[in-house]
């Protein structure tokens, strides 16, 4: 019995070892693997390679393409066309060239509603009484050729007003001219841009 126990405990010794010695044989044999991967050759940086390219050959006995042929020219520039006046491409602006500024003048309001659409006819019955004025009848001490009518909402209420009088004396010239065809027309200020 005794021998049996000491056999059993031998192959448990034998089996212990066995269960740990083979993963480290394992490990052992990888870092061999990878250690003789990582080893560079023998020869040093800055050797330089020689390689036998045998005799040189002159193919310029053979060799007829000319690349001088193949040049690029650059191409033309492009023709671009517009209406801005020369002076203007230029940097330098003509003395007869208005600058628009923003000033506090004077319209005529024709029309004051709650009513959308009810405005935006007026504007339009406005226009067209001024186009199908003849020109001579036009007052042209003070309105432009083509009179500027304007709907605006201010809440509660969509206005429509007519011209951009820089003075209050023009447009009450107006307003006397326009209060033959919209009586209830009126004066107000308000802001223009007037051209110079």
């Amino acid at each position: 019995m005794k021998q049996l126990i000491m056999r059993q405990h031998v192959e448990l010794r034998i089996g212990v070892t066995y269960i740990i010695l083979r993963p480290l044989a394992v490990v052992a044999i990888g870092l061999l693997f990878f250690l003789v991967g990582c080893s560079g050759s023998s020869r040093t940086v800055g050797q330089p390679d020689v390689i036998d390219e045998g005799p040189e050959i002159d193919i310029r006995s053979v060799e007829d393409f000319d690349a001088r042929a193949y040049r690029d020219e650059p191409a033309p520039p492009p023709a671009v066309e517009h209406d801005v006046p020369e002076a203007l491409m230029s940097g330098r602006a003509a003395s007869d060239v208005r600058r628009a500024r923003t000033v506090q003048g004077f319209r005529i309001q024709v029309h004051a509603s709650l009513d959308r659409d009810a405005a935006l006819h007026l504007e339009e019955e406005v226009t067209q009484w001024w186009n199908a004025l003849p020109a001579e009848e036009r007052p042209v001490d003070y309105a432009p050729q083509t009179l500027p009518v304007q709907m605006r909402f201010v809440t509660p209420y969509y206005r429509v007003r007519v011209g951009a009088f820089e003075t209050r004396a023009a447009a009450e010239a107006f307003l006397g001219f326009l209060g033959g065809s919209y009586p209830d027309a009126f004066l107000v200020l308000d802001t223009i841009t007037v051209y110079r």
